[in-house]
């Protein structure tokens, strides 16, 4: 397998990402999954990107386990155990695995219909869900013919003081839909360019090099992945730098709403749908100044996806310590090397670029919305019914992928203790884990009794069961 950063890999059980870094001597990778998370893997779970390949895998039991393991199963089958394993989403059949959730997704589909409607912020207490909804937000969102592009906005690959780390990433994780197979941002692209992109997009600063660059045909290879932020010889290919600074939030702003508005326009889709995870994790930053550009880069985006006027035409200058250029109406940061307004003159009409930001609450961020007018949603926790709906729905898939047949008492027994934990915790996140524990916990220790398991030391807790292993 490739050893090179950025190389194209798949996880046995997460799917495809980019090979972000190798760390402890080659025994583990972090990977930047296409579905918007950044993990640290075993490497002997990865492969190299060849083809799509079979969509199961043999596995044989090994000599002595106590566990049946079935010799082969479907990929997507066990992808969702191993979701929940990590608390995280699973986004093959996430609708199937999306419960008590009906009143949020469908006032989440309505707002998506909207063309006057843009930005959304989502506000839930940590391990609400929120990282679920914007998963299965983004299912619907594919299904219904948008381009959906999704990021945790994480202080080391993401930080939303670093405009151009956030794009780039956002642009890896683009997915849409044609016949039923899924493309990324290059096909939508390639798909524009037949569809007139070339005329409408003559004036953009940034497009119009691109475009005349793949049309030498050229070094068109570098070419993409300068568009698409990765990295590449802008002088080498006679193109205009694409900024890494902190104050070209303008820069990336206009190009995801031209992205948007090309979607629409030249490719035939409804549009571009940005789904920005952890939104709070502006503030994991040393320095005020990076606080300060994150948040600029947050609200920028969020007006420019509402086309607000000032946008437009207002007069860019110099601030008055003069460290930066500042819009005199909305009081943006603008890069002083490309100060180019935050959208694209083009755009007009219909709000084609829509962003929802997913946050577990801070006063800054209430405060932010506050300030700025942007639309909120609260997401309330879970009722009690349909977390065990939940449960009683994945406990017989478990013992379906895995050949198992648990005793009802034992189900009843591990639910209990689940939903005890939720009340004392109220994290649903410790429910879905606990899920996966107290289930595996019977399949590797089938001789022992369920008080082996409940009755676990509750201050060496790391889920809702101890670490009984």
């Amino acid at each position: 397998m490739s050893r090179s950063v950025d190389a194209r890999i798949r996880h046995r059980f997460l799917g495809r990402g980019n090979l972000v870094r190798w760390i402890r001597g080659g025994r583990q990778a972090v990977v930047a999954f296409d579905y918007g998370r950044v993990l640290t893997v075993r490497a002997e779970d990865l492969a190299p990107v060849l083809d799509d390949g079979p969509r199961g895998r043999s596995i044989r039991l090994t000599k002595g386990a106590d566990a049946p393991i079935p010799e082969t199963y479907g990929a997507g089958d066990r992808f969702v155990i191993e979701a929940f394993r990590l608390g995280i989403v699973p986004e093959r059949g996430i609708l199937d695995w999306t419960y008590g959730r009906d009143g949020e997704l469908n006032y989440l589909s309505e707002w998506l219909r909207d063309p006057l409607e843009a930005v959304l912020y989502l506000f839930g207490d940590y391990g609400s869900g929120k990282t679920h909804l914007l998963g299965a937000l983004g299912q619907r969102a594919l299904n219904e013919g948008w381009a959906v592009a999704r990021v945790p906005l994480d202080p080391l690959d993401s930080p939303p003081s670093s405009p151009k780390r956030v794009y780039r990433n956002l642009l890896r994780s683009l997915r849409w839909r044609e016949d039923g197979n899924e493309r990324d941002a290059q096909d939508l692209l390639r798909r524009a360019l037949a569809g007139g992109l070339r005329e409408a997009a003559g004036g953009h600063r940034f497009l119009a090099p691109f475009l005349r660059a793949v049309d030498r045909g050229r070094d068109e290879d570098d070419a993409w992945r300068w568009i698409l932020g990765e990295p590449a010889d802008a002088q080498r290919l006679n193109l205009p730098l694409l900024h890494d600074h902190t104050t070209a939030s303008n820069i990336y702003s206009n190009l995801l709403t031209c992205l948007g508005w090309t979607a629409a326009e030249h490719a035939g889709l409804k549009g571009l749908l940005l789904l920005l995870d952890e939104a709070e994790m502006v503030t994991a930053v040393h320095w005020h100044k990076q606080l300060h550009r994150g948040i600029n880069f947050i609200v920028g985006l969020s007006r420019a996806a509402q086309h607000h006027e000032a946008l437009r035409d207002e007069e860019i200058r110099r601030a008055p310590d003069r460290s930066l250029h500042e819009g005199v109406r909305s009081g943006l940061i603008y890069s002083g090397h490309v100060p180019m307004r935050y959208l694209f003159e083009g755009v007009q009409g219909d709000r084609h670029t829509k962003v929802v930001f997913a946050v577990t609450p801070t006063p800054l961020m209430q405060r932010l919305v506050e300030q700025h007018d942007f639309d909120a949603m609260d997401i309330e926790p879970l009722p009690v019914a349909a977390l065990e709906g939940l449960f009683r729905t994945f406990t017989s898939h478990y013992q379906r992928v895995y050949g198992l047949k648990v005793p009802r008492k034992d189900l009843d027994r591990i639910r209990d203790a689940l939903v005890s934990d939720l009340d004392e915790h109220g994290i649903q996140r410790r429910f879905v884990k606990g899920m996966v524990e107290g289930l595996d916990f019977r399949r590797f220790h089938p001789r022992r009794g369920m008080d082996d398991l409940l009755g676990a030391d509750p201050f060496a807790r790391t889920g809702a069961f101890g670490d009984i292993w």
